[in-house]
């Protein structure tokens, strides 16, 4: 029933009070984070900082992006935390005598207004809390193609305007 829920390519949908939300399904979610697990703390041993980070982040944004149209963001929160996890566990293993201040300013920087952001200067791995979660807009069933230009030229401008906003950078504080 669909007050119970029910799992379907990797979603969720439930009736949460009579509204419909669709969520990542616990499956998804937890087949992700142990893959992350097993890219950073086994696979990922003996890899530089910079072979890490190229290793992970397209998958990163690859969950993120097949999940960026759903109610996503608190998911996206949590999973961030856990790689957050790993990724500190993955380099105070590879510093076992230093203290966790000495490696977070050796692996962590500032990038916009975060804080904590793991990597260097020229590359840096991406969170998922940095994907905005995208609607889909409905067609409006008067309109015609064929005769109203004006409205689809200006759907489509921004539809534009949306993918180009959606980079992954961190917030700054000015919002």
């Amino acid at each position: 029933h669909i007050d119970d829920g029910f799992d379907f390519l990797g979603w969720n949908f439930r009736k949460y009070g009579g509204k419909l939300l669709i969520r990542p399904s616990k499956k998804s979610v937890d087949s992700f984070v142990r893959e992350m697990h097993r890219c950073i703390l086994r696979d990922g041993k003996a890899m530089s900082q910079d072979d890490l980070i190229r290793t992970i982040a397209p998958k990163i944004r690859g969950f993120a992006n097949y999940h960026r149209h759903i109610c996503a963001s608190e998911t996206f929160v949590k999973i961030d935390n856990v790689i957050h996890f790993q990724l500190e566990r993955w380099a105070c293993r590879r510093h076992p005598k230093k203290g966790k201040g000495w490696v977070y300013g050796k692996y962590w920087c500032r990038k916009g207004g975060s804080k904590y952001i793991f990597g260097t200067e020229e590359r840096f791995l991406p969170h998922m809390a940095w994907q905005h979660i995208v609607r889909h807009r409905y067609l409006k069933e008067s309109m015609n193609p064929y005769l109203d230009h004006d409205y689809f030229a200006a759907r489509k401008a921004l539809i534009e305007q949306r993918r180009a906003r959606s980079v992954w950078m961190p917030a700054s504080k000015a919002r």
